[in-house]
C-alpha cells in the first residue's frame, strides 16, 4: 500500500486536482473506462502499448479524483512518503510469492 501511495505522490499535477489515469475507448469528451486506475501517464501509457492488441481504439485519459473523499485522503497522504528504496539484488529478484 505504501508503495502504491508514494507512486502518486511521485506524479505531476496536469491541471486537474488527485490525477489519475485509465484507458479509454469511446470519444474525448465522453470516455468508456476500460483500465485502470493508473496513477502515472507513462504506467498506463506502457500499458496500452504492451496490450495493444486488446485496446485497438484506445487511449489513455486523465480523470480527477476531486469528488471522491477517499481518493482525495489517499492521494494527500501519499504526499509525505517517500518511493521505497531497492538494493540492486530486490530490484532484479523474481517475486517470491509467484510460481
Amino acid at each position: 500500500m505504501k508503495e502504491l501511495l508514494a507512486v502518486a505522490a511521485c506524479e505531476d499535477n496536469e491541471g486537474t486536482a488527485f490525477p489519475w489515469w485509465g484507458i479509454c475507448c469511446g470519444s474525448k469528451t465522453e470516455p468508456r473506462l476500460l483500465n485502470g486506475p493508473f496513477f502515472s501517464r507513462n504506467s498506463a501509457f506502457e500499458y496500452l502499448e504492451n496490450h495493444h492488441y486488446r485496446y485497438k481504439k484506445g487511449f489513455v485519459y486523465c480523470f480527477s479524483g476531486h469528488g471522491s473523499p477517499e481518493f482525495r485522503n489517499l492521494y494527500n497522504r501519499s504526499k509525505s512518503l517517500q518511493p521505497p528504496k531497492l538494493d540492486e539484488e530486490e530490484m532484479w529478484s523474481y517475486p517470491k510469492n509467484r510460481i
